[in-house]
């Protein structure tokens, strides 16, 4: 009978022969990079792989050849490891070191000492004799487990079977509390979830915690959407709506357990075996989450209810994992810098050292911080969805289909489409190189006005539409005129207010801070589409601060990153919460001269 099996980080699903008896000889017959110079006897144990789902133990050679701390990751050795239908394996050209790439957003971890959320230990449950100082069942248990809080009752009623039958159990606890108890060895299956809630998109990883090995990511477009574009509109709904706040938090929690159902059903992985999740979004999109009010965010002085809380049990949230599982949700800095931002920078580690760095993460709210081990100083800038594709007429997220780069050459516009297939829309890193190379060709002015005689070549693209506003047609889908994807005046209107939001916050922390752009060390730059961003044509807009190239490093969506990091270490933890302690908050609508600063950035400072 064939037996399927999962090879990552290719994600390629094969079937495998009866006659092939090991992971080893399935691999040599595909052809797959996995080296058995020995011949696959076990003696060179070069083939080293991370298994998932094996139901067979190592063996007396795997034993001898792996290091203890390798055996508890999950390696084995592809020779002598026998196949077994639903097997999920991870090859080792997959290896560089701590952190992997799998593509071009989501990246495999494996974190050094690692300290999870949720962990499982199997133990077999044998009843004290009588000499034994112990007064309770439930005491055995959690001295074992180093615990101190008391058991469930639940778990309490199932304990003394499990004991009198001296049973293989697993434990499934927290630093803190036992949560569950399974029957038998099932250890080498505990997984967690982290979970991005951008105003725009959800993101939400799978991890096995056992290896710190991101399985899988999925990415999917907020549907909160539908009641409006950004924070202040959303939670003018609530102030509209008596069950606005139901309305929204469902609409959350559906998309995202969805979202965890796929993901798990396309790793063969029942969502029971999901024991710990960690959430991270900006201050209202976690109060909503959670079914907090978050109205007091939207009112002057922008507080937000609490910026801590509580570790929560799945089912109280109503998120599809385990019931008994735990969930964190990140603490916030402000009402407008929220746990994304304090995961961010821990996820940066701008925190730590004597370097001073400028943080950016360009989305819906762009938060701007500024700091190094000495201080850390914020602010949240409105810059609107525009460079996550909301707001602009063929604006899109960064999917297939998406146009991700723009480049103008003789006369010709060369796009490249993420899947290269038939551009559908374009999205962030695409609208910026659009725009940069529109204003290098005079085909819009420092006032942001299209110009219809800024270029020979181009100058042609523009027309008006029936109502006589401008645009730019950049993508012609067919021979018939007036066909393709444009660029409106308003397109470029929504630009402009976004560059020139993230522009004033970045002047605004430089002056309190009494820094020059000079002094700054690095400019970090987090966002779902960092990675895909071209610098010149940022810092030609206005986007980036204009420094030296070698100074800006991307670390693409650094949110995801931080809840990861907070899934998997209780240290990560814990300087989140000493981040959001430290972190003073500069409120830019406060300032008086804020509007003459914004107005001032919305020009294009065109060289």
């Amino acid at each position: 009978m064939s037996k399927k099996i999962t090879f990552l980080p290719m994600k390629e699903v094969v079937l495998a022969p009866p006659e092939d008896a090991t992971l080893g000889e399935l691999a040599a017959r595909l052809g797959l990079p996995l080296d058995q110079s020995c011949g696959g006897v076990g003696r060179c144990g070069k083939c080293r792989v991370i298994v998932r789902k094996a139901r067979s133990m190592p063996n007396e050679i795997e034993r001898k050849m792996l290091t203890p701390e390798e055996l508890m990751a999950g390696y084995r050795l592809a020779c002598q490891c026998p196949l077994e239908d639903g097997l999920v394996v991870l090859l080792p050209c997959a290896e560089k070191g701590e952190m992997q790439i799998l593509d071009g957003e989501a990246e495999l971890f494996i974190i050094k000492g690692r300290d999870p959320l949720v962990r499982k230990r199997a133990t077999r449950l044998t009843m004290p004799e009588v000499d034994d100082d112990i007064t309770s069942l439930g005491e055995i248990v959690l001295e074992d487990l180093g615990l101190k809080n008391t058991i469930s009752l639940n778990l309490l009623k199932e304990m003394g079977s499990l004991f009198l039958n001296h049973e293989l159990a697993t434990m499934v606890f927290t630093e803190t509390d036992l949560i569950a108890i399974e029957r038998g060895d099932t250890s080498h299956s505990l997984y967690g979830v982290a979970i991005d809630i951008g105003t725009t998109s959800l993101v939400v990883w799978l991890v096995d915690l056992n290896t710190g090995i991101v399985i899988d990511r999925c990415l999917e477009v907020n549907p909160q959407i539908s009641f409006g574009a950004d924070v202040l509109s959303r939670i003018s709904y609530l102030q509209k709506h008596p069950k606005g706040l139901e309305t929204l938090r469902n609409a959350i929690l559906v998309s995202l357990n969805e979202m965890i159902a796929n993901i798990a059903s396309c790793n063969n992985l029942p969502e029971e075996e999901i024991y710990a999740a960690v959430i991270v979004g900006n201050t209202c999109m976690e109060h909503i989450a959670l079914g907090i009010d978050p109205l007091t965010i939207g009112r002057s002085p922008f507080i937000p209810v609490s910026r801590f809380f509580p570790m929560l049990d799945a089912s109280s949230l109503g998120l599809a994992v385990n019931p008994e599982g735990r969930v964190l949700v990140m603490p916030c800095i402000s009402g407008y810098v929220g746990g994304d931002i304090a995961a961010g920078v821990m996820a940066s580690g701008m925190f730590k050292d004597g370097k001073i760095t400028l943080l950016i993460d360009i989305g819906t709210n762009g938060e701007i911080v500024l700091g190094n081990k000495e201080f850390l100083i914020a602010c949240s800038a409105a810059a609107g969805p525009a460079f996550e594709g909301g707001q602009i007429s063929c604006g899109m997220c960064a999917k297939e289909g998406a146009i991700e780069k723009v480049r103008f050459e003789d006369g010709n516009i060369e796009l490249e489409v993420i899947g290269k297939c038939d551009p559908l829309g374009i999205c962030g890193s695409g609208l910026i190189d659009l725009i940069a190379e529109m204003l290098r060709h005079g085909l819009i002015d420092e006032s942001g006005k299209l110009n219809e005689s800024g270029s020979k070549d181009l100058g042609y693209r523009i027309f008006r539409d029936e109502s006589g506003i401008l645009g730019f047609r950049f993508c012609n889908l067919s021979p018939i005129e007036g066909t393709g994807l444009a660029i409106t005046q308003r397109d470029v209107r929504q630009v402009q207010l976004a560059k020139a939001a993230i522009a004033t916050g970045i002047e605004v922390l430089l002056e309190k801070t009494c820094i020059s752009m000079e002094d700054i060390d690095r400019v970090i730059v987090a966002g779902a589409f960092g990675n895909y961003l071209n610098s010149e044509n940022a810092m030609t807009i206005g986007i980036l601060p204009k420094v030296p190239l070698e100074k800006i490093h991307y670390i693409g969506n650094s949110a995801i990153r931080g809840a990861y990091c907070a899934l998997m270490s209780q240290d990560a933890l814990q300087e989140v919460n000493a981040i959001v302690d430290r972190t003073k908050v500069v409120e830019l609508s406060t300032l008086k001269d804020f509007t003459n600063i914004f107005l001032k950035n919305l020009v294009f400072k065109i060289d």
